[in-house]
């Protein structure tokens, strides 16, 4: 009877102590941390969320735990246009720097956006991230929604992180591997992150499924400086948005001005219509308008001929006025 009253009062909490969330991010980081330093993988994950969630800054929270040069050159690792990512790459394989974190902010409106995968850009960058698997990079591609990205982007990505937040103390992550098979159509195959635990000697222990992290913010100064860095890019951003939007107006103005070049021109040929009408084989009457006579005398286009020779010609014969516009 002693040896089964000394079994029962072993300290059990102590032999096998019960996993808290703090050691479930520890093993979290770690699986990560293994996959890029030691198993020669690079890690691809995608963040989303609505708008404030807090997406840009958890990327921060992992890069800076995954990378410890990311601090130091934050506004290098964090990308908004096509030229700063490229140039990243450049500088990343240049000095040979393995496990690299970058971040791609915005991704969804930018050249890994899904409207514009036919660009060239959109195609060589797509082509880069391909490239830039020998350095075993952390690459974080922020979006409000996962479906923005590009197919490549999306495909490449072997994690999809859902942000969320209610308060400024921390973010709610759900985390979820990809697997992307060419059996199966549309969305790929998704799970949570699992961990066995383990004991002495090899022995197993329990299976834990880890469905959300609480991520509070980076340091202080990450998010000093990346709140700077973004504010800078989102001011040319509105800048470069408004200039855009003047020369739609501009070329929009221009085209309702040709336009009305052209009505002024349909209606001098007509006063002397004498001078460009030609007469017709079958009717013998000179009713038809010359393109080629209106083209050599005002300068005009071949279009803009053809378009002036037919209103030209409807406004002879008494129908309604009709004029041109775009």
């Amino acid at each position: 009877m002693e040896p089964q009253n000394s079994f029962f009062d072993l300290d059990f909490d102590s032999i096998y102590p019960e996993i808290n969330a703090e050691r479930f991010g520890l093993c979290f980081f770690n699986k990560l941390w293994r996959r890029i330093n030691k198993n020669n993988f690079s890690l691809l994950m995608s963040f989303y969320g609505s708008h404030r969630a807090g997406k840009s800054l958890s990327a921060c929270a992992f890069a800076d735990i995954l990378d410890p040069n990311f601090a130091d050159e934050l506004e290098q690792r964090v990308c908004y246009t096509t030229s700063d990512l490229l140039h990243t790459f450049s500088d990343i394989k240049r000095r040979n720097l393995h496990g690299s974190a970058v971040i791609v902010d915005e991704a969804g409106s930018g050249a890994l956006s899904s409207s514009r995968w036919m660009e060239e850009t959109s195609k060589i960058v797509s082509a880069e991230l391909q490239a830039c698997g020998w350095l075993n990079l952390a690459i974080f591609f922020i979006t409000q929604n996962f479906q923005f990205l590009n197919t490549t982007a999306r495909r490449l990505s072997q994690a999809c992180c859902e942000v969320s937040r209610t308060h400024d103390e921390y973010c709610v992550i759900k985390v979820l591997w990809l697997n992307n098979s060419p059996w199966q159509q549309g969305m790929p195959k998704r799970h949570f992150p699992i961990f066995c635990e383990r004991y002495e000697d090899g022995v197993s222990g329990p299976v834990y499924k880890i469905n959300r992290l609480l991520m509070h913010m980076p340091r202080k100064d990450i998010v000093t400086r990346y709140e700077k860095h973004s504010r800078e890019w989102k001011e040319k951003l509105l800048e470069d948005s408004a200039l855009e939007v003047d020369l739609i107006d501009f070329d929009k103005k221009k085209k309702q001005a040709g336009a009305m070049d052209l009505n002024s021109i349909v209606k001098d040929v007509m006063k002397r219509k004498d001078e460009f009408q030609t007469v017709s084989r079958k009717k013998g009457v000179s009713s038809f308008y010359n393109k080629d006579l209106i083209r050599h005398v005002y300068k005009t286009s071949e279009r803009e001929s053809r378009i002036i020779k037919a209103l030209a010609e409807q406004q002879s014969k008494r129908r309604p006025s009709v004029e041109y516009t775009e």
